[in-house]
Parts: C-alpha cells; sequence; structure tokens
C-alpha cells in the first residue's frame, strides 16, 4: 500500500496531473487544485480501509496475506514480495551487494539476471546460509533466538530479511558484505566467470547457473584460506564439483530439504578442511 498511499499524498500536493480516465475524462489534464470543490471535497472525504497486522503475527502470515492482496494486478513473484514487504537495512544491502565494483556480475559470468529479483534472490540465499553457518552464535546474541532452517525457504529468507533490518548490528552487516564481497573476488580470480556451474559433457550448451553451488561456493570462499594455494584450490574444487555434480545434494524438486541442505554443509566442511591442509 505505500506506493498508493504515497500517490494519493502526492495528488494532493500537485505533484501530478489526471490523465487516461474514461468515465470522468473532462478532468483529464488536471491536477488537485485544478478540480471543481465538490470534487476536491469527495476526494478528501473518502474512506480507506486498512488491515492491521498485529505482533506477533508469524512472517509467514504476513507474506500470504501481502501474496494474495496483490493478486489484482500483476502477480510478484516471492523475492518482488520480500522486497515489498521488508524494505531497510536488508534491501540496502541487497542492493549493494549485486553493485559493487561489478564483482557479483564479473563472478557470475554476467549469468544472473535482474529481471525479477533474481539477483537479489541468490544473493540473500547465499548470506542467510552464510549467517546460519558461519555466525550463528551472534545471530542468537543479537536477535535472542537461531534463525534456523526448517526447509520452508521462503519463512527461512523472511526471518533473515526482518533479523538484518531489525536486529542485526551494523558492525555484522558490514561483516557479511565483506565477506560476500570477498568471497565474489576469490571465486572469479580462482575459478573463472563459469565457476558456479556445473561442468557440461562435450558439445552442450553452458549449464546455468546452480543456485546450491553458488550458496556453497559463496560460504567456502569466504574463508581467506582458498587464496593460500589458488592453483590447488582450482584444482580441489573442480574435482569436487564433478563429484557434487553425481551426488545428488545439488539438485532434484527437494533441493532445498533440511536433508539436502545438511548434506551441502557436510561437503562444505571436508572442502574447508582439505583447503586447509593444502
Amino acid at each position: 500500500g505505500k506506493q498508493r498511499i504515497t500517490t494519493i499524498i502526492d495528488f494532493q500536493n500537485d505533484a501530478f496531473k489526471l490523465k487516461g480516465l474514461h468515465i470522468m475524462g473532462k478532468c483529464n489534464g488536471k491536477d488537485f487544485s485544478s478540480l471543481s470543490p465538490k470534487l476536491q471535497g469527495a476526494f478528501e472525504d473518502y474512506q480507506l480501509s486498512f488491515y492491521i497486522i498485529q505482533p506477533p503475527t508469524p512472517e509467514r502470515v504476513k507474506y500470504d496475506i501481502f501474496d494474495r492482496v496483490n493478486r489484482g494486478g500483476t502477480q510478484l513473484n516471492h523475492q518482488e514480495m520480500r522486497e515489498a514487504l521488508y524494505m531497510g537495512k536488508a534491501t540496502d544491502l541487497l542492493k549493494l551487494l549485486k553493485t559493487k565494483d561489478e564483482v557479483f556480475v564479473n563472478a557470475t559470468g554476467h549469468g544472473v539476471t535482474s529481471m525479477r529479483k533474481k539477483d537479489t534472490y541468490i544473493i540473500l540465499r547465499s548470506i542467510a546460509f552464510m549467517l546460519m553457518w558461519g555466525f550463528a552464535d551472534v545471530v542468537k546474541q543479537e536477535n535472542g533466538k537461531e534463525i534456523s532452517y526448517k526447509s520452508d525457504i521462503d519463512d527461512f529468507l523472511a526471518n533473515t530479511m526482518v533479523f538484518l533490518n531489525e536486529k542485526a548490528s551494523d558492525n555484522l552487516i558490514d561483516t557479511i558484505s565483506s565477506r560476500f564481497l570477498l568471497s565474489m573476488g576469490y571465486v572469479f580470480h580462482i575459478l573463472g566467470p563459469d565457476g558456479f556451474r556445473f561442468d557440461h559433457a562435450v558439445g552442450d550448451n553452458r549449464r546455468p547457473i546452480s543456485m546450491p553451488l553458488f550458496e556453497t561456493l559463496t560460504y567456502i570462499f569466504s574463508h581467506p584460506v582458498v587464496n593460500k594455494n589458488p592453483q590447488k584450490t582450482r584444482n580441489i574444487i573442480n574435482k569436487m564439483k564433478k563429484d557434487w555434480d553425481i551426488s545428488g545434494s545439488f539438485k532434484g524438486s527437494n533441493v532445498d530439504s533440511i536433508t539436502k541442505v545438511v548434506e551441502r554443509k557436510e561437503l562444505i566442511d571436508v572442502a574447508l578442511k582439505e583447503l586447509d591442509n593444502v
């Protein structure tokens, strides 16, 4: 409703003129001050209905309400709804991470479009798992509770954005930002622009960016140990990617199940241990 309310206020402040009216065509080209006193009064006296969502309504309920309310116009996808619902530090962080020095677009080989928020969706997923895997104690201290993953990716991402907006310290947000950008730089430098893709068979087209692989490698490469010996890191990770591609932990209709997420975290631990021993 923010855009609707802003539009009403802007019109009353003569910020724009009416156009495209069919039933009240005589009003086209007029701003608020140009309307007759009768129409101005009708506009000012019109009653608006509001639905107040009281705390502690779960984020999933707010999300579902927003989904139903917005079906009357162009239907928003899940990430577009999240960024409309949870504007603030979280959306500022996503905007920064997708544009800062073009490290994200370089690391992904320009393979993730910004249309329909696909870029901020994959970034949000990666920093949400980064917070859970690498900063659980800090999140619990600042949030008062853990942000756990229970096979509901939308609830997980919503709770992450609420935490970033309301509870996360500036120091933690800066740390996450630095770790993400560091990771993108290392991936591009060590693996190249196709690092987040699994290899394709000879003669086949290049495979798309793998979202689970993006989350996994973003977390691994956020650790400076990967830059200790870049050539060996490249060899180790490329070999692991072949095994991961076969494993099934990175594909399938249940790729976001808690089982698959746990499997990928176990693979991350193995990778970091091997890289640390290089």
